[in-house]
């Protein structure tokens, strides 16, 4: 199949903004971008635009079989989430390139993390905040921890994924999972995208969906139906949650402030998020992390402080037993703050589509706790 999208509609709202589509080449194939003015929830009428309010800079990253205009909720609603926006959509989705899912084609985990450093690098000059939905969530990680090879590694500003995880740390079940999305992509292929869509609105994980907005729902679910079975399969052999390598063993390394977002109806994530945030060991929540090593959540910090005899490095972590350690950690506390957890009402899988609102409000506290503008 060409690289070159399809041309057609985007299923856009009849409220939506008028906002800047474009085409970058990166890994040798097109990822189509969307760039939103500025919007504001303090100016104007619902839907309307303002440049007087700057806000932040959002960069969202879909899940799996969705595309960057699925954010159309917390760009241009009601319950907008202010800011600018750049909307991506992922390699193998929306009117991105989908090649075919070949060996080599492209759909690696790796491979699309690099590529979309590549793209971050050429289209983002201000500081930002990276959001990523499931799928999204997970290249996002991949970007920031991942193999990457010689592409330049993101710097965000900070960090928000929604029902997201770090893969699968157990090879047994990362097989199986692994096979499970290879016979998925295989009826992809063989039974076409109408046959997927009513299956994949079956899946109980999704069943918090009825909860969008109608509009939007209906929307979305014109956008997946013009999705492209080879985009589909790739990204599910490449990318999917059994084919990515796993990253737990890296969340120590996560240097960014972070908000993880997880529907409280969606324990099986809400449960990742709290693995995930204990797994970021000083960067864990409780900034006593740098002044107490001992309680910093990087356990084998604390076992060295705790052997060190030094009474000070119990009271400063930087000056423990295990010097290069503490310091380590102390120097992450202070880049990066604090990993926090929100964990929303009522809600399911698609936390930030089912309530804009906490959503949004929830950002909103945690941004101006942890980031400055």
């Amino acid at each position: 199949m060409a690289d070159a999208p399809s041309s057609g509609p985007a299923g856009a709202l009849a409220e939506q903004p008028v906002a800047v589509r474009e085409i970058r080449v990166v890994g040798g194939h097109g990822w189509s971008l969307r760039r939103w003015p500025v919007n504001s929830r303090s100016r104007g009428a619902p839907g309307e635009l303002s440049a007087l309010v700057p806000g932040p800079l959002f960069v969202a990253l879909h899940g799996f079989a969705g595309a960057g205009d699925d954010f159309a909720p917390l760009i241009c609603g009601e319950d907008r989430l202010p800011g600018e926006w750049l909307t991506i959509d992922v390699l193998g989705h929306g009117l991105s390139a989908a090649p075919e899912p070949v060996a080599g084609g492209g759909y690696e985990m790796p491979r699309v993390a690099a590529a979309l450093c590549e793209l971050l690098a050429t289209v983002v000059s201000r500081p930002y905040i990276l959001v990523g939905y499931s799928m999204g969530g997970r290249l996002a990680l991949s970007a920031l921890l991942g193999s990457i090879g010689g592409a330049p590694r993101p710097r965000p500003a900070g960090l928000v994924l929604v029902g997201a995880s770090p893969g699968i740390a157990d090879p047994e079940r990362r097989a199986q999972r692994r096979e499970d999305d290879e016979a998925l992509a295989a009826k992809i292929l063989a039974r076409g995208i109408p046959w997927f869509a009513d299956y994949w609105a079956q899946r109980p994980v999704l069943a918090g969906k009825r909860r969008i907005e109608a509009r939007h729902r209906e929307v979305m679910g014109e956008r997946l139906r013009r999705q492209r079975p080879d985009g589909l399969a790739g990204s599910l052999r490449g990318m999917g949650t059994g084919a990515m390598p796993p990253l737990w063993d890296q969340l120590g390394l996560l240097e960014v402030p972070t908000l993880l977002v997880a529907g409280a109806e969606d324990r099986k994530f809400a449960a990742i998020a709290a693995e995930l945030r204990a797994k970021s060991g000083a960067k864990s929540g409780a900034k006593s992390g740098a002044k107490s090593g001992a309680k910093s959540g990087a356990k084998s910090g604390a076992k060295s402080e705790a052997k060190s005899g030094a009474k000070s490095g119990a009271k400063s972590g930087a000056k423990s037993g295990a010097k290069s350690e503490a310091k380590s950690e102390a120097k992450s506390e202070e880049k990066s703050g604090v990993v926090e957890i929100a964990v929303l009402a009522g809600v399911g899988h698609t936390a930030h589509l089912e309530d804009p609102i906490a959503f949004a409000a929830a950002v909103q506290a945690w941004r101006q706790k942890n980031l400055s503008d």
